[in-house]
């Protein structure tokens, strides 16, 4: 099993699955995705928190997105609407934690860093090397 992951224009969508179709894709995941723009200048504040809002919610999405797909070609089956939901919850729990410990912005690079050295589990002390 492969996974795929394109970008495409909403107008696209049909050729795309017709054309997956005839190469004997059978099941699939679209979502659909709305602009996030990032601006190297500073936002009024009303709508700095909005900005700050919108690119939390993106995180969210994508990073618990891509756990989905990998869990999906892992086992090799498509995760019902509650598996996915569920890590949907996990990821927004963990971002919103680490956002508010940390106390400031961070890059998505940052936030990615973040996230996965909390899913990595800590090595557990062995009194055998000692």
């Amino acid at each position: 099993m492969k996974m795929i992951q394109a970008i495409i224009k909403p107008f696209k969508l049909d050729d795309v699955k017709e054309a997956l179709k005839s190469v004997g894709v059978t099941g699939m995941t679209v979502s659909e995705v709305k602009a996030a723009v990032i601006s190297r200048f500073p936002l009024p504040m009303k709508n700095n928190n909005k900005a700050i809002e919108n690119l939390k919610s993106t995180a969210i999405f994508n990073m618990a997105q891509d756990k989905i797909m990998k869990i999906q070609v892992k086992e090799g089956r498509m995760l019902t609407m509650n598996e996915q939901m569920n890590i949907h919850r996990k990821y927004k729990t963990l971002i919103n934690e680490i956002l508010k410990k940390s106390g400031k912005v961070m890059k998505m690079s940052e936030l990615k860093s973040a996230v996965k050295a909390r899913l990595t589990p800590s090595p557990k002390y062995n009194s055998s090397n000692k």
